[in-house]
C-alpha cells in the first residue's frame, strides 16, 4: 500500500465532480482532506492510479498525484515552470 496526496482543477464552469470523486474512490481507502485535495491509501503504483483519474477528466484540467509513500508525484497540465521550481526546492 502506498499513500498519495491527490489534487486538482476542474477548468470550466458548472462541473460536475461526482466522476473524478467517484474515480478517486475506487483507488483505495480515501479521506476527502478538503474541496479538491484527496488523501488516498492504495495498492496501485502511482502511473496507475494517476491515469485511472485522469480518465474521468477533461483533456484541459489538472491534475497533481503526490506518492508520499515514495517521495514522487505524477502530474497532468501542470504549468512546467512551477514543476520545476517545485523540483528544485523539494529536498532543500
Amino acid at each position: 500500500m502506498a499513500n498519495y496526496f491527490v489534487t486538482y482543477d476542474l477548468i470550466g464552469d458548472n462541473r460536475d465532480y461526482t466522476p473524478v470523486h467517484e474515480a478517486i474512490q475506487q483507488c483505495g481507502a480515501w479521506a476527502h482532506l478538503e474541496y479538491s485535495f484527496f488523501y488516498v491509501s492504495s495498492p496501485m503504483d502511482l502511473q496507475t492510479i494517476t491515469q485511472h483519474i485522469w480518465n474521468s477528466m477533461w483533456s484541459h484540467d489538472k491534475l497533481m498525484v503526490i506518492d508520499a509513500s515514495n517521495n514522487n508525484g505524477d502530474t497532468r497540465n501542470i504549468d512546467p515552470d512551477q514543476l520545476e521550481f517545485m523540483r528544485a526546492h523539494w529536498n532543500q
